[in-house]
């Protein structure tokens, strides 16, 4: 849900059995939201530590409640497409991406 304060979560993915993250082999993903009302954008950047492989390439990344219709968006600095219903705007985006830029 949009807000216009800044934050940010974590998300912890490892192979779910044995000890391999004691070696590096998990990945901690830490992701911010940065919303700039005064322009209105909203930046969501992931930045990640470890060295395990997800076995998904996408995700889906669901937009709720933001105060400005999306004009543009990118990731990584490329054109993408954003879908809208009712208030929510979606899209599907590589799992590695670095940072997610929408703005009207």
């Amino acid at each position: 849900y949009y807000s216009n304060s800044k934050s940010s979560s974590v998300m912890y993915e490892d192979a779910e059995e044995g000890h391999q993250y004691k070696n590096g082999d998990y990945l901690l993903t830490t992701f911010t939201v940065d919303p700039n009302p005064r322009e209105q954008k909203l930046s969501i950047s992931a930045s990640r530590e470890g060295m395990f492989s997800s076995s998904y390439s996408k995700i889906k990344i669901n937009v709720i409640g933001l105060p400005f219709d999306v004009q543009t968006a990118s990731v990584d600095g490329d054109h993408i497409e954003v879908e809208e219903q009712d208030n929510i705007y979606t899209a599907e985006i590589n799992a590695d991406f670095t940072e997610l830029a929408i703005q009207n």
